[in-house]
């Protein structure tokens, strides 16, 4: 082979040698546009909301309401559109006057149902919404009771929860016991009812119960103050 028939051999050689690396290297930029185009943007979760009608403040010891076993107390809530889910509802609890001989200052607070509602008839409390669930006992009195549901309640359905409209609230399991406190300044939203074995009652305040609402949800253990029993069926 003459030297000029090896030089060109070689030049053809390496001239394939760096197309065939720059070909590789468009291919697999390429490539990795294509791994980013596919690539879904994180989707931001919004913080928990919590709703509520009263102002955080009942005034007067004799703003409450309290039931007789089997009664129920709702209030309505209107979640905003991002909400998926119904996750908390929080209670405040009053003074119920009740003593405890061997620890005065022991609370004396009972269980309660904790209750969601679809929409019913007249935009009023219809099916349960969510799993049966029952708070626990000697919760502290003059304080918000926070209780996570175990099961948080899907609202994005518009056929059961049109608007995302629903209700949270409790059935009594003992009379008289708890007692929730109510906001009266005005303006009252006439959002609270009271069922008294037979119908909806509208409460004339605003009975200061929340919800809590979120996008997004996580498992949730039932703590001391809440716990799934098949009772007050």
């Amino acid at each position: 082979m003459s030297a000029w028939r090896w030089r060109r051999n070689t030049s053809a050689l390496l001239v394939a040698g760096i197309l065939a690396l720059l070909f590789a290297g468009i291919d697999n930029a390429a490539a990795g546009r294509n791994r980013e185009a596919t690539l879904e943007p994180c989707r931001p979760t919004r913080a928990d909301t919590i709703l509520a009608w009263d102002d955080g403040d009942y005034g007067s010891i004799y703003n409450q309401v309290s039931g007789q076993l089997g009664m129920k107390l709702a209030v309505r809530f209107q979640a905003p559109p991002w909400a998926e889910y119904v996750t908390e509802i929080r209670y405040f609890i009053m003074d119920d006057q009740v003593e405890d001989p061997e620890d005065p200052n022991a609370p004396t607070t009972q269980p309660f149902a904790v209750r969601v509602w679809k929409p019913g008839p007249g935009v009023l409390p219809g099916e349960y919404g969510n799993a049966f669930q029952i708070s626990g006992s000697l919760y502290p009195e003059e304080a918000w009771l926070e209780l996570p549901l175990a099961s948080p309640v899907n609202i994005s359905d518009g056929g059961e929860y049109p608007d995302r409209t629903f209700f949270v609230g409790l059935e009594w399991g003992h009379a008289w016991n708890p007692v929730i406190g109510f906001d009266t300044d005005d303006p009252i939203d006439y959002c609270s009812f009271r069922w008294n074995w037979v119908a909806w009652e509208i409460v004339l305040a605003d009975v200061m119960i929340r919800a809590v609402v979120s996008d997004s949800v996580t498992p949730v253990e039932a703590s001391t103050w809440t716990t799934i029993k098949a009772m007050f069926r």
